[in-house]
């Protein structure tokens, strides 16, 4: 099966997009179905219980990337051995993980009372199960991510994305289906554990059928092959680690101290977090362009890109996210109800205000990821982690989901302060401070949509919760952003970028 391996750059970064869609696609649909069938105690409960995915999803990424690099070089060496010992001792640990996560989350199951004790009485017994069940569902995605990079590594990204796509969407039927039957909690549950294992069933079909060159034994396996992978992996574990924190100690810490908030939380949380998404995927389509520039070792290349980035990727942001800091409900209000829309409103403009601050440093991190100096920057999101959850429970207690919030905005503040103090692209641009660059880039930006902003937030919100007033905030920003924030070259650009899509579509639509 080697020969498939020369698959083009293109076609598997396209095939990347396409197994990021299920997740995507399954934000937007599963919430407003969950939230009229589940009660808010249920629902509530679901969210918290389900951050175990993200433990697992995030050690199931450190082992497909290790695995992906590794299986890449040992193939482009000719060392079969090299990789089937790397791929069975990943294996290995990560089957030794997912026992571990089992275990520890049963434990969790049984002390549910106490770590949740604002949870009813009535769903504490069932909460337990629907933590297990999930687990044992979410303990596959370790090894399934050893599998999934080791087609990466292949550059056979097809194969891996196509079964997660299918698998995904497979998942959130047998979601759907559950809660509108059965408006049962342990029926989800079991429902997405099922998702999780014919996902994990077709990774280990595809990897014994189309993958037979590569030898998956335990007697392979070794310590040596472990602490290397140790070795590689440590560092993106702390990543990992630090971006849990970040984004999914808030429902954790608000389930203890103020648990019926928690799903109006959520409903917030996973409408900032599909735009966080969203704008991410596009700033990572500007890490080729910036690892071309390093490349060449341009210092000064290098500098003007992150300042051009820096501002227009603050213009295009505020320009979106500004309609949905001020006037969100409408749009909450057709997703999830009404109950939902007026309890999540307020802390989703917090959140998605805490994403600017967080976003505003995005193309710093590209260009510092791209010149291979992002290692030096590691204290950042683990200062970010401790102020999190220190902020988090702290202002929780006082505020509650407000506070929380309040907690997640001030600690986005802190990492985005500690990276530019680390500053480890001056190495590369060899010029002034990167915290002038990025001031200087965002000026422009900020003068002249922020006030928008600013003044939005002193018209009462019972005024904003409408859909004309969303509409006049769009055209407000849109105009302001274009008009005035944009340079004249930039207009000119794009309007030159879009005519030439536009005339390019045009003549494949064409009869021949």
């Amino acid at each position: 099966m080697q020969q498939e391996q020369g698959r083009g750059a293109g076609f598997n970064a396209a095939w990347n997009i396409i197994g990021g869609l299920a997740p995507a696609i399954l934000a937007v649909v599963l919430p407003p179905i969950l939230t009229r069938s589940l009660s808010p105690d249920s629902f509530g409960l679901w969210v918290i219980v389900l951050q175990v995915t993200a433990i697992a999803a995030a050690f199931g990424t450190v082992a497909q990337i290790s695995v992906a690099r590794h299986v890449a070089s040992a193939n482009a060496r000719g060392d079969g051995g090299d990789r089937d010992e790397y791929v069975s001792t990943a294996l290995v640990l990560a089957g030794l993980g997912g026992a571990l996560l089992i275990a520890l989350m049963a434990i969790a199951g049984l002390n549910i009372a106490r770590l949740l004790p604002q949870v009813p009485s009535s769903l504490q017994q069932m909460g337990g199960l629907a933590l297990l069940t999930i687990s044992a569902g979410a303990s596959l995605t370790m090894p399934g991510g050893v599998i999934t990079g080791q087609f990466m590594g292949e550059q056979r990204s097809h194969v891996p994305n196509a079964i997660v796509f299918v698998g995904r969407l497979a998942q959130g039927a047998l979601i759907v289906i559950a809660a509108v039957a059965t408006s049962n909690l342990m029926a989800v549950a079991l429902a997405h554990m099922t998702g999780n294992l014919l996902i994990f069933g077709a990774q280990v079909t595809a990897q014994n059928r189309l993958s037979s060159h590569v030898v998956v034994r335990r007697s392979l396996a070794s310590r040596l092959v472990a602490r290397r992978i140790w070795t590689f992996s440590a560092t993106l574990l702390l990543w990992q680690v630090a971006a849990l924190v970040i984004n999914g100690v808030d429902l954790v810490v608000l389930g203890r101290i103020d648990f019926p908030t928690v799903p109006f939380f959520a409903v917030a949380a996973t409408a900032s977090a599909i735009f966080a998404g969203v704008v991410g995927s596009i700033y990572n389509a500007f890490l080729p362009v910036a690892s071309r520039i390093h490349v060449s070792g341009n210092g000064k290349a290098m500098e003007t890109f992150l300042h051009e980035g820096l501002r227009l990727g603050a213009t295009f942001t505020l320009m979106v996210a500004i309609p949905l800091i001020l006037c969100n409900e409408p749009i909450l209000r057709m997703w999830v109800g009404h109950e939902y829309a007026a309890r999540s409103s307020l802390v989703m403009s917090i959140l998605m205000v805490a994403f600017l601050v967080r976003t505003s440093v995005m193309m710093y991190v590209i260009c510092s990821v791209a010149s291979d100096t992002h290692g030096k920057g590691w204290p950042g999101p683990v200062l970010e982690a401790i102020a999190n959850l220190a902020l988090s429970i702290g202002l929780g207690i006082w505020l509650g989901a407000t506070g929380v919030a309040l907690g997640t905005l001030a600690s986005a503040g802190i990492g985005v302060a500690a990276w530019l103090a680390l500053d480890p692209l001056k190495s590369v641009t060899g010029a002034r401070a990167g915290w002038r660059v990025f001031v200087r880039a965002l000026m422009r930006p900020a003068l002249m949509l922020m006030p928008i902003g600013l003044l939005g937030m002193l018209v009462p919100s019972a005024v904003r919760a409408t859909w004309e007033s969303l509409a006049l905030v769009i055209i407000l920003t849109g105009g302001v952003g274009w008009f005035a924030t944009l340079t004249r070259k930039d207009r000119v650009a794009m309007a030159s970028w879009l005519g030439l899509r536009l005339a390019h579509l045009s003549r494949r639509g064409s009869p021949s």
